[in-house]
């Protein structure tokens, strides 16, 4: 599935922590990159994976990384 997001909201770093956490069940693919934003690919590990529940939770967790992100810098300032 592709998709493309703001690398405001979801930095590259973000993406790359998610990425390597989910390197069991998916690989992912950036098609496009941009200063405001890239498109990723995310491709199941095996064809038993769902790959609408594996884009959501890959999702979630891309998400929750990029706010524990802008929380920490956040506190330092």
């Amino acid at each position: 599935m592709s998709l493309t997001l703001s690398s405001f909201i979801y930095p590259a770093e973000c993406l790359g922590e998610t990425v390597t956490a989910y390197a069991g069940v998916c690989s992912v693919c950036v098609s496009h990159e941009s200063s405001e934003g890239y498109s990723i690919e995310i491709l199941p590990a095996s064809p038993e994976i769902d790959q609408g529940q594996l884009t959501n939770e890959f999702m979630n967790y891309l998400l929750n990384v990029s706010i524990e992100r802008y929380l920490r810098l956040t506190e330092s300032e």
